[in-house]
């Protein structure tokens, strides 16, 4: 029991003689932080942690691997043609448009 609060006692003197070196903007982030930081259980952490690791490996699988075939799928090329002549004729449109003014 003594060990523990001599511990305790040890670690509050380093963190008043690091706190204390801070300067002005330091401290400032640091009280931001140290009222911000989630305070909550290790099994809460380590949930959170699995989340986030599970929806990264989702979006890699969903951006990195095309659908097999639909690339060479021919009513698919003919759509992306379509958009891309499209976007091109709203660009010339767009361009038009602020060539004009407001007043026409």
């Amino acid at each position: 029991m003594y060990a523990k609060i001599a511990a305790l006692e040890k670690s509050a003197r380093k963190r008043a003689a690091r706190l204390s070196c801070m300067s002005a903007e330091q401290r400032e982030q640091h009280e931001i932080w140290h009222r911000e930081r989630p305070v909550t259980t290790a099994a809460d952490r380590g949930e959170k942690k699995r989340l986030r690791r599970e929806a990264k490996a989702a979006r890699e699988s969903f951006s990195s691997k095309p659908i097999a075939g639909v690339s060479e799928d021919p009513e698919y090329r003919a759509l992306v043609a379509r958009i891309a002549e499209l976007k091109a004729n709203l660009a010339v449109l767009e361009n038009e448009e602020i060539e004009k003014g407001v007043f026409g």
